[in-house]
């Protein structure tokens, strides 16, 4: 009789032991945050679009790194694959609005995972931008080999 009870008692402290490391602690388990950064603007991201902006402003530099996710290029009668575009370049602030005022040529970057790539092929020039931060509307214009990248829309502040 004694064995059975310490054989239930074991059973029980096993069960009991096995529960709790299956149960685990939850915080001992990473979490993705996101980042919060205050001079990150992020667009809405169109339902119809996997393409979405980013703009980085630096009040220490005085620059402004506009990251486009998923552009394409067409290039004569082909296009290219979906990439990763980062620009780089002066703004302002005006009442509210941040303002990008560039006509003069860029050399844009690509993001090859988390490489900055200079693309010399892909100039841009003329770039102009306004994000208006009390209606949270933006545009952004340039020109890019022979063509015209254009896109306006809501602000994610």
């Amino acid at each position: 009789m004694k064995t059975i009870k310490l054989f239930s008692l074991l059973a029980f402290v096993t069960m009991m032991a096995l529960s709790l490391a299956a149960c685990g602690d939850d915080n001992d388990e990473p979490k993705y945050v996101e980042p919060s950064n205050p001079y990150t603007i992020k667009t809405l991201q169109p339902a119809d679009t996997d393409q979405r902006l980013e703009f980085y402003f630096n009040p220490n530099t005085g620059n402004c790194e506009i990251t486009i996710y998923n552009v394409v290029f067409t290039i004569d009668d082909r296009q290219s694959p979906k990439l990763t575009v980062c620009i780089e370049t002066p703004y302002t602030v005006d009442d509210g609005h941040y303002v990008i005022d560039h006509p003069e040529t860029i050399i844009p970057s690509m993001i090859m995972g988390s490489t900055k790539v200079p693309a010399d092929q892909f100039p841009v020039t003329k770039l102009k931008a306004d994000l208006n931060r009390s209606t949270k509307d933006y545009m952004i214009y340039f020109e890019c080999h022979d063509g015209v990248y254009s896109n306006s829309g809501k602000l994610q502040l």
